[in-house]
Order: structure tokens, then C-alpha cells, then sequence
């Protein structure tokens, strides 16, 4: 009985349409069903079953003429073959629907944070790709330089990664209970342990593939050679249903103002190998004119200036929409004037990748031709998206 009970109780999980983690967790749905359809007198009321001698009784769960052939338990046979057969796979996308109109939706498993408790000095890449909502199908994941080779740890270098719970009063995680923060200074906010406001790690590392480069927004004018850069490096598996994937993140740097469109202009990269179909180079994080995350990206929205906004600063003019409410308590300017700063507001990263294949994603952030007046990113809300036609985008949510 207790075999019974169990096959009539429908697996744990949720779902959701907007992307997935934890999908592990529904590997065994169709296993399920097929079990299921096979005991389907096993779910009615004992009170009221019969077995095939016509006679209630206690025993009327597991009481079956297997002999029993009439042209009525052939077609309730069949049908119920069929309708398990249609739900284990109604779409065709390699996993089972748990109803035959439910589409992809069905598909996907709710999101599982995996990142309670993560500590702010955890040097585990591991728990840094789980700190962005990385939970399942992560192959490996290492800390590296700009370029993708391994790093050296040390104290300089290890300052460059934080989990955190916020950035500010202001700036909450996108999922979960931790955000990764990254940084060519200290990935810290002024309350955390160990943070610097202009630190300088000391070591020069080579540029990614294709960097550095003349930025569209600054015609001329190339960043210079990347200095105390860090990395993390991830390989992960994508799942059989998914047709791409989203993260969130938000850069902070103190360019602003005195290096917009300067050779010193600190930048983000999320490089993505393979590298999507029709782009320059492997990086996907980057605004509508193709700047890169840096301080000269149309994203940067938290800012001030004594005569604006709008402010002006290198021949581009900034909106300043967000003031500098974002900046409180981060080090980044509103709360400390000797250092001046701005920010861009969580942007969402959208990227196609094939399901069933591996890719590897590097997130990197450096100062260029100094190591003073430094860059954060934050990352979080990894998600795996189901919807047809995912092309590379970056935008404000």
C-alpha cells in the first residue's frame, strides 16, 4: 500500500516561465508517469473500490484478475497508455509536460536559490557562480585574469571577489539571498571588512581577445592596457529545454567624471564562448551603440554634477536619471565627496545558447593603465530562458 500511496502522489516542484534553476530536480518526472499509468487502481478510494470479483473489500488496492480481458479494460488500457504517452512529451522538447495543453511552460522548473549563507570572503568559485544563481549544470568554475588564464590567488587578488548581501542601503540581490560583486579594487562597500577606496593590487595582466579597443561612444580614443583585472571563468551545461539565458548586472566606477571618454576607462566584460552569431567578439554585455559596460556606456544613469543634471563630461552628455541614490553607501560618491563616481542601474543580459551544449562564460573586470580610481560590477539573477528567438541584448530591465 505504501508503494501505491507513493505512485499517487505527483512529484515536488513549481514552475515558471521566465527561466529555471535546480531543473535536476524534475529528471525523474517522466519515470513517474509511466509507474503511475500502470497503477491507476492503486489511486482510487479504498472505501469505495472493487475488485474484479465484485466485492469491496480491504484488499481491493492490490485485488486484481490479471486474467480479466474484456474489450472495456483493453480500451482503459490503451487510454491510459496514450494520455500517459501524450503527457510524458507533448511538445517534443526532451522533457515531460504535466498536461497535454500546458506547452513549454510546463516545462520549466521553478527557480531554487542556492546561495543562503555564502560568506563575504569565500574564495570558492563555486560559491561565486551560486552567489549570481548559478545552481545546476555547472561543469567547472575557476578565478582568472582578463584573458581567461588561471589566476594567483593572493590578498591583493582575493579582494577583488566579495558575496554580498547588498551593495548600500539601496541595491538588494536579483535572486536568492547574495550577489557576486567583482572588482579591479576591493569588491566591498565602506561597512565590509577589507574595503579600500582607491586600491591599488600592484600586478599588470594581459587584455581578452580583441581588447583593447576604440569605444563607438569616443571616436579615437582606445582604452589602455588592463591592470589588476579578475575573472570568473564558469563552464556550464545547458539544459536540453532552454533556448538561452539572462543574468543581471550593475557597474560602478569612479571614471566618472574626470575620465569619460579617457584612455583610463575601466571596463566590464561578459565574454561568452562559443561566441554568439554576428558579434565583433565574444563580450555581451554592452549598450545599443556597442560600448562596453565602462564609463562611457549611455547606461550610466546614477550620477550628479554641480550645473546639471544633465551633466557633461568629456563631450557626451549623461541624464543622471537615477541621481545618486544608487551610490549610497557603496563608496562610489554620494556619501563620500573627495571620491566622485556613477553607476548604471541593474541591466539585464539576454544571450542564445543551444540546449544540450556546454558554453563557457568569463565575467571580468579591470582598471586600464593604472590601478587607482577603480570599478565594481554586481551580478546576480542567472536564469535559463525557454522563449523562442533569444537574441544578445543588453537593457534596463
Amino acid at each position: 500500500m505504501a508503494l501505491v500511496a507513493s505512485l499517487c502522489r505527483p512529484p515536488s516542484g513549481t514552475t515558471d516561465e521566465s527561466g529555471a534553476r535546480g531543473y535536476n530536480m524534475r529528471k525523474g518526472l517522466g519515470l513517474w508517469l509511466g509507474i503511475a499509468a500502470l497503477s491507476l487502481a492503486g489511486c482510487s478510494d479504498d472505501s469505495t473500490a472493487t475488485d474484479a470479483d465484485g466485492a469491496g473489500d480491504a484488499d481491493a488496492d492490490i485485488d486484481i484478475d490479471v486474467t480479466a480481458d474484456t474489450d472495456a479494460g483493453a480500451d482503459a488500457d490503451s487510454s491510459a497508455e496514450a494520455d500517459a504517452g501524450a503527457d510524458a512529451d507533448d511538445d517534443g522538447d526532451a522533457l515531460p509536460d504535466e498536461t497535454s495543453d500546458a506547452g513549454d511552460a510546463a516545462d520549466v522548473p521553478a527557480p531554487v536559490p542556492c546561495d543562503p549563507d555564502l560568506a563575504l570572503a569565500d574564495g570558492d568559485p563555486l560559491d561565486a557562480a551560486r552567489a549570481i544563481g548559478l545552481c545546476d549544470g555547472v561543469i567547472s568554475a575557476a578565478w582568472v585574469l582578463p584573458d581567461g588564464t588561471p589566476a594567483t590567488p593572493s590578498a591583493a587578488f582575493d579582494l577583488g571577489h566579495g558575496i554580498l548581501s547588498g551593495f548600500g542601503p539601496n541595491v538588494a540581490p536579483r535572486e536568492g539571498d547574495r550577489l557576486l560583486a567583482l572588482s579591479s579594487g576591493t569588491a566591498r562597500s565602506p561597512a565590509d571588512p577589507g574595503y579600500g577606496a582607491s586600491f591599488d593590487k600592484g600586478y599588470a595582466c594581459a587584455a581578452p581577445s580583441g581588447y583593447p579597443m576604440e569605444l563607438p561612444a569616443c571616436p579615437g580614443v582606445a582604452t589602455a592596457e588592463p591592470r589588476d583585472g579578475i575573472g570568473l571563468d564558469v563552464e556550464v551545461e545547458v539544459p536540453p529545454w532552454a533556448t538561452g539565458f539572462a543574468f543581471d548586472s550593475s557597474f560602478y566606477t569612479h571614471d566618472f567624471p574626470d575620465f569619460v571618454c579617457g584612455a583610463y576607462n575601466d571596463l566590464f566584460l561578459a565574454l561568452v564562448t562559443p561566441t554568439p552569431l554576428g558579434l565583433p567578439d565574444a563580450n555581451v554585455a554592452f549598450d545599443a551603440a556597442g560600448n562596453p559596460l565602462n564609463v562611457d556606456s549611455s547606461f550610466l544613469d546614477a550620477c550628479t554634477c554641480p550645473s546639471g543634471p544633465p551633466c557633461v563630461a568629456g563631450g557626451l552628455s549623461f541624464d543622471c536619471a537615477l541621481g545618486m541614490a544608487t551610490l549610497a553607501g557603496t563608496g562610489f560618491g554620494a556619501d563620500t565627496p573627495a571620491q566622485e563616481g556613477g553607476a548604471t542601474d541593474w541591466l539585464e543580459t539576454r544571450v542564445p545558447a543551444a540546449g544540450g551544449t556546454t558554453i563557457r562564460i568569463r565575467f571580468t573586470i579591470y582598471d586600464s593603465g593604472d590601478g587607482v580610481l577603480d570599478s565594481t560590477v554586481l551580478l546576480d539573477g542567472f536564469r535559463w530562458l525557454t522563449a523562442a528567438g533569444v537574441e544578445v541584448s543588453t537593457a534596463r530591465p
